[in-house]
């Protein structure tokens, strides 16, 4: 099967763990051992994100063992059969990895844009092929124990009420505070442990998929129209070059500079890579949402004083994802003074 690069998987692979984004404070540092697990644990979970992301049957062909595979096609096939749903799910999500207290893994990919998770039961060992052994698909209200009372409650994060950077940051932290708490590093590899409560399989899926194929459906409407690929087309290379491009398209007297510097200051390769993945109404306005499949930890909002991005109308965000429990710690304190 055809593999992303060798080099933008250990990329990836290096941006998603080596500031440990999801390991809770501890008095020491895991073992030489622990971390081999989780080094192996993430990036065998990581590559099957990234090649499924470009083919996704043969990714599960070659990383799941015919127990995964069947299971797979027992539960999700109505929902991921035949589609672009599986990709775009993977193109935005980001690895945690926990309970690598033995030989087997557990590895989360959770897309904060549908706010779901795809559990993987992953084999720690050094052969990739057929190292998925389970799986289970959780939405994030199920994971953080929050009930539904209201359908429209699954649209909260596309919701007007508020900028969807905040919404995504609460959800990131608590999401990542309870993955933490459920399986810890050195815990027992238990893909659903016994404080996990949650519906049945295609349950989960619905709810996850009710937030999915909004986020597309608003995408494909506004992706559609010629005017706009062609100003979104001006943005992206605007980003990709960097620099004073990104200059020309900030509107000055709105864009915070710092925030500017950061986005000019990632990798280039990086910002060459983003993509458009979210649309979302903000006002008069839209805000576009771009990742990069390698690195989806890194979000940009342009949010557009207008329909399209246009030099001198967009106010540039960077989210780092990892770092949303110090960025919610920080709104709190600011929301106090």
């Amino acid at each position: 099967m055809k593999k992303t690069p060798r080099g933008l998987a250990l990329c990836a692979l290096g941006l998603a763990i080596c500031g440990a984004g999801n390991l809770p404070a501890q008095d020491a540092p895991p073992n030489e051992e622990t971390m081999r697990r989780m080094m192996q644990t993430a990036a065998n979970a990581n590559q099957f994100r990234l090649d499924a992301v470009a083919d996704a049957g043969a990714a599960l062909a070659f990383f799941a063992t015919p127990e995964f595979q069947k299971k797979w096609e027992a539960e999700t096939d109505a929902f991921f059969d035949g589609n672009a749903a599986l990709p775009d799910f993977l193109t935005g999500a980001v690895a945690w990895v926990g309970g690598v207290g033995a030989d087997t893994g557990v590895a989360a990919l959770y897309n904060p844009w549908s706010d779901a998770i795809l559990l993987l039961s992953v084999r720690a060992t050094g052969e990739i092929r057929g190292s998925l052994a389970d799986f289970v698909f959780v939405s994030g209200e199920s994971f953080r124990g929050e009930a539904v009372k209201d359908a429209r409650l699954l649209l909260a994060l596309y919701a007007t009420d508020g900028p969807m950077m905040v919404k995504m940051v609460k959800n990131y932290a608590a999401t990542l505070a309870r993955f933490n708490a459920l399986y810890p590093v050195e815990g027992a590899a238990v893909l659903v442990p016994g404080g996990l409560k949650m519906r049945a399989q295609k349950e989960e899926l619905a709810f996850i998929m009710i937030r999915q194929v909004h986020r597309l459906q608003v995408f494909a409407t506004i992706a559609n129209e010629r005017d706009f690929v062609n100003a979104l087309g001006g943005l992206l290379r605007a980003l990709e070059a960097g620099g004073g491009a990104l200059d020309a398209y900030a509107a000055k007297e709105l864009q915070t500079p710092a925030a500017l510097e950061n986005l000019k200051a990632l990798p280039a390769d990086l910002r060459a890579g983003l993509e458009a993945y979210s649309f979302s109404a903000a006002g008069d306005g839209l805000v576009v949402g771009l990742v990069n499949p390698a690195a989806p930890r890194w979000v940009v909002f342009a949010s557009c004083l207008g329909a399209a991005p246009k030099e001198g109308k967009i106010v540039f965000e960077l989210l780092d994802v990892d770092a949303s429990p110090e960025i919610l710690a920080t709104l709190a304190k600011e929301a106090k003074q």
